[in-house]
């Protein structure tokens, strides 16, 4: 089980709207919030911890052992990503599901897909979870291919979590289930949520508030909102200011 994460200034400049001096510690079981404009540089943080790409100086620290020292597939292993696009293959259900634990039973596929309230749409279609989707979700919708990716989540069993707002591009009817489901497979996990709406942010433990690459402030939600900064101004125009 991992038991911290910290970026220590970390920077990652091929552009100029990406991150620079990024610094945040995490512990186990909590749920950091990265929240910022388009382009602040959440999705980098995302890539950094994920290893798709390499700080160009700095480091980020898994227990105090750098990043860059660990076996990428090893590190991945303990990672659960889904995106706010999810990447699925032209395959069947049950073969995008098994993707992220081959070993698992399929019990056990059943079980990620009703936590992720799956597997009732799944029983709909006439081979069921053999069921053949296009590649990337060419044939479902954003709210099945993200419940797919969510159960996906579910299977692999990951201490560590990567959320890019799941619920934020969904028909509002889904959007309780996906809630229900994301609230779920945090539980217990390391977090960190790339957050595109103040409504996501109530329950993070810390929110790392990101403007042009660097962090401009931090804290919980009742914490910002106190301290007049940027976060109050976003809240006060979400008319979130006395949540």
């Amino acid at each position: 089980m991992v038991a911290q994460l910290e970026w220590a200034r970390t920077s990652r400049r091929p552009y100029a709207d990406t991150t620079n001096q990024f610094g945040i510690r995490s512990n186990v079981g909590e749920t950091i919030a990265l929240f910022g404009p388009s382009g602040a540089g959440k999705t980098t943080v995302a890539h950094l911890l994920l290893r798709f790409d390499e700080p160009t100086r700095g480091a980020i620290f898994i227990d105090d052992v750098p990043l860059r020292e660990l076996d990428a597939d090893a590190w991945r292993s303990q990672l659960a990503y889904v995106p706010q696009a999810p990447h699925l293959f032209h395959a069947s259900i049950a073969d995008n599901l098994f993707f992220a634990r081959p070993a698992a039973t399929p019990a056990e596929m059943e079980r990620a897909a009703r936590d992720a309230h799956l597997h009732a749409w799944g029983m709909t279609l006439p081979e069921r979870y053999n069921t053949v989707i296009g590649e990337d979700a060419a044939r479902l919708s954003g709210g099945q291919a993200q419940r797919l990716a969510l159960a996906r989540a579910f299977l692999k069993d990951a201490p560590i979590l990567i959320l890019d707002e799941p619920t934020s591009n969904v028909d509002p009817e889904l959007e309780a289930q996906l809630r229900d489901a994301v609230t779920r497979l945090m539980c217990g996990r390391t977090t960190l949520l790339i957050a595109h709406r103040l409504a996501a942010l109530y329950r993070a433990d810390n929110i790392v508030v990101i403007q042009n690459g660097r962090v401009v402030e931090t804290g919980n939600h009742q914490m910002l909102l106190q301290r007049g900064g940027v976060y109050q101004k976003l809240a006060l125009g979400a008319g979130m200011a006395h949540a």
